[in-house]
């Protein structure tokens, strides 16, 4: 289990480990069949060398897809930083999750 930290608004990060909290990890996992599941996947990169560790208010699971042991996918062991630009997208598409569960709960 490989696991990354990011630093988004504090509602959202409650909202998240609210919705996706997974006690067995004792961290946030999302479902492999989610959008977001599918989302940092494609976010993930390789850590600059003169990145710093991990510092944020939500901590989660990466995705460990199956393809990943092939050629053209992405080992979390490897693949294990979201950069700034990929927070801030993942900021945008929880928000729009969360907006998109509030509107529903209200119809």
């Amino acid at each position: 289990m490989i696991t990354t930290r990011i630093q988004i608004e504090s509602y959202l990060a409650e909202y998240v480990r609210g919705k996706y909290y997974d006690e067995t990890v004792g961290t946030v996992r999302f479902p492999s069949s989610s959008d977001i599941y599918v989302t940092i996947y494609d976010l993930m990169e390789k850590r600059p060398v003169n990145c710093p560790a991990d510092r944020g208010n939500l901590e989660f699971m990466l995705p460990d897809r199956r393809e990943a042991n092939f050629a053209g996918g992405k080992s979390p062991e490897q693949f294990n930083y979201i950069s700034v630009r990929g927070t801030a997208i993942l900021e945008k598409r929880l928000r729009a999750l969360m907006w998109a569960e509030l509107h529903e709960l209200m119809d």
